[in-house]
C-alpha cells in the first residue's frame, strides 16, 4: 500500500520541481512562486471538501491529498532553489 503512494510522491516532487525550474528560468522566480501556492490552495480545498464526508472517506482523501500536495510544494521549492543556484 505504501509503495504506490511513495512512487506518486516522488514522481510528483520531480515533476513539479522540473516545471518550477523551467518557469523560474523563463519567467522569473516571482511568477514561479504561484506553483507552490496553487498546490497549497488545492490541498486546503480538498481537505475542506473531505471534511463533509464520512470519517473513512475523509481519511482516505486526506492521505492522498497530503501524498501529492506535500511533495509538490517541496518539489516547487527545490525547483526555485535550483534555478537560483544555476543563475548565480
Amino acid at each position: 500500500m505504501y509503495w504506490p503512494l511513495l512512487a506518486m510522491a516522488v514522481l510528483s516532487a520531480a515533476l513539479v520541481g522540473g516545471v518550477t525550474w523551467i518557469c523560474a528560468r523563463r519567467y522569473g522566480r516571482r511568477l514561479a512562486l504561484t506553483i507552490p501556492f496553487l498546490a497549497l490552495g488545492a490541498l486546503a480545498f480538498l481537505l475542506w471538501r473531505a471534511s463533509g464526508t464520512g470519517s473513512h472517506h475523509a481519511l482516505g482523501i486526506s492521505m492522498y491529498t497530503m501524498a501529492l500536495a506535500g511533495p509538490g510544494v517541496a518539489g516547487a521549492l527545490i525547483g526555485l532553489w535550483l534555478s537560483r543556484r544555476s543563475r548565480d
